[in-house]
């Protein structure tokens, strides 16, 4: 799964729009300031502001994690989690996977990854 797969995933399960533009073409002294609109929510957007939540960066971690911890699949989320580390061919010790957890270049695709596999189970 690519980061913006991943991003859309997690966008997505939060309710969130992933917002999309049409492409525009770039018209001569056009302003930064100028506005894009949404092609799902119709939000207007500067094209100058980020339209969507990087979750792989420490901010987007953050509001990933506050959010996902009070969900009501967390604990299942876990239990996947220890499932995959006790079936670790490496046994490599538990610190190694809670670094992992909590690294925020790994942390979206792991839970994107549990996210989509939720969802086809549920579908």
């Amino acid at each position: 799964m690519t980061k913006k797969e991943a991003n859309q995933t997690i966008h997505e399960a939060r309710g969130l729009c992933w917002h999309e533009f049409d492409p525009m073409p770039r018209q001569e002294g056009k302003l930064d300031y100028d506005y894009q609109t949404c092609k799902h929510c119709r939000k207007h957007i500067r094209d100058s502001e980020e339209h969507n939540i990087d979750y792989h960066t420490p901010e987007g971690f953050f509001a990933c994690w506050n959010w996902a911890k009070d969900e009501e699949w967390w604990e299942d989320f876990m239990d996947t989690l220890e499932l995959r580390w006790l079936s670790d061919k490496k046994l490599r010790p538990l610190r190694y996977h809670m670094a992992e957890l909590v690294d925020h270049l790994v942390f979206a695709s792991i839970l994107a990854t549990f996210l989509k596999d939720r969802d086809k189970k549920s579908g």
